[in-house]
């Protein structure tokens, strides 16, 4: 999922000091709208689509350094890799499922780990950031309950909604948290709050700001089936991904030497003589079905609430701005992104000109109209003809055989 591998690594904790930040890929988990529309789904450029036929796009990925517990009061490097992780739209978790090292990094024999030091690997690092949050919070506390006594209400909210701000969000999110958290008719006795609502709402903003994706990495070894089910047992509400990043850096560097045929995503592989040198890659897919990485990333953007513009030239052949391939164009947008967004993007790509116009068409192709530039990209608004006043290369080639 993110081609060459290029970061440290190494069996010690703290191999990863400063973030490693890179492109990645990820499957767009959508319907593709060609599907709706009556279309086999075609190429779409330069990525392609994964081994299930889902479009892949890029994404850019962080790699932060492991925290340790007692990192949100400053243990190991503390609020340093604390803040590494508040610019992320959403959590890949990834975890030791083999148990063969604890939560401080250092390697363990597990044989002797309990059967629920999975379910406790993955809980103590959310609570570590929920602490984290939830005591920079308090530490301010009291300018909410000064404005919340001597004020109206509302200037005690307003100062409740900024002190979750610095979380790269809007009030907009730590609203939903305030709804998710069953606090929305609370607000209104902001000073009357204690421990348990700060705890519910930093809970509730967590779940909704930083959506969370477990992967279960390390499923190579002999050791991790077990904990992998119990773990799906006793968490069924858990996003759960098995996975094996050695197998897919394996396969990937593999494939960058041609020794082998291997589409991301895919559950086997084409060259017999990496089979032979590696066959524990082989036994892997045939056990798990996949390496996991792929799935891992594209369900954490899919979690992250992406939308998905589709910018063409025409509405009869849809023919993509920038390739020929039916629909072949796409671009990924924040939750809420507007038309106005999606043109900016598409000009990002060398759509050039002063904006004219948009029309825009519905995934399912049953709505077509001009589109206004605060209109929201969804299902309704997907696929958009964006006129210029600047002629593109596919203008120019209609213009030409005309």
């Amino acid at each position: 999922a993110t081609g060459a591998i290029s970061a440290k690594v190494a069996a010690y904790p703290f191999t990863t000091i400063d973030p490693n930040v890179r492109e990645g890929l990820y499957a767009c988990l959508d319907p593709d709208p060609a599907v709706s529309l009556g279309r086999e789904p075609g190429p779409c450029p330069p990525h392609g689509r994964d081994a299930s036929g889902r479009r892949l796009l890029p994404v850019l990925l962080k790699d932060v350094a492991g925290l340790v517990p007692g990192a949100y009061a400053g243990a190991g490097k503390g609020n340093r890799f604390l803040n590494d992780l508040v610019d992320a739209d959403a959590f890949v978790h990834v975890v030791d499922a083999s148990a063969e090292t604890d939560a401080s990094g250092a390697a363990a024999d597990a044989a002797d780990a309990a059967e629920d030091a999975l379910a406790r690997e993955v809980s103590w690092v959310r609570e570590e950031v929920h602490r984290w949050i939830a005591g920079n919070v308090a530490r301010k506390w009291h300018s909410v309950r000064r404005l919340a006594y001597h004020r109206d209400g509302t200037a005690g909210l307003n100062r409740l909604l900024s002190l979750f701000n610095g979380y790269h969000c809007t009030n907009a999110t730590t609203r939903r948290a305030l709804a998710v958290a069953g606090l929305e008719q609370e607000v209104a006795n902001l000073g009357a709050w204690g421990k348990d609502e700060l705890h519910r709402l930093v809970a509730a903003f967590l779940e909704v700001r930083f959506p969370t994706v477990v992967v279960l990495n390390k499923c190579d070894r002999p050791s991790a089936r077990a904990h992998v089910d119990r773990l799906k047992a006793a968490r069924p509400g858990l996003d759960l991904v098995p996975c094996s990043a050695r197998i897919e850096a394996s396969l990937v560097a593999a494939r960058a030497r041609g020794e082998v045929t291997y589409v991301d995503g895919a559950a086997d592989f084409e060259g017999a003589s990496f089979k032979a040198a590696d066959a524990a890659a082989a036994a892997y897919l045939g056990a798990w079905g996949a390496t996991g990485t792929l799935e891992a990333i594209s369900r954490a953007v899919a979690k992250a609430g992406a939308r998905f513009a589709y910018p063409v030239a025409d509405f009869e052949s849809l023919r993509g701005a920038f390739s020929e391939a039916a629909l072949g164009d796409c671009v990924a947008l924040r939750p809420g992104a507007t038309v106005e967004d999606a043109v900016l993007a598409v000009a990002k790509r060398g759509h050039g000109g002063d904006f004219v116009r948009a029309d825009c068409l519905s995934a399912d192709g049953s709505k077509r109209r001009q589109a206004k530039l605060r209109d929201v990209v969804d299902a309704d608004c997907a696929i958009l003809k964006i006129a210029t006043n600047r002629k593109a290369p596919w203008q120019r080639s209609h213009a030409a055989g005309a």
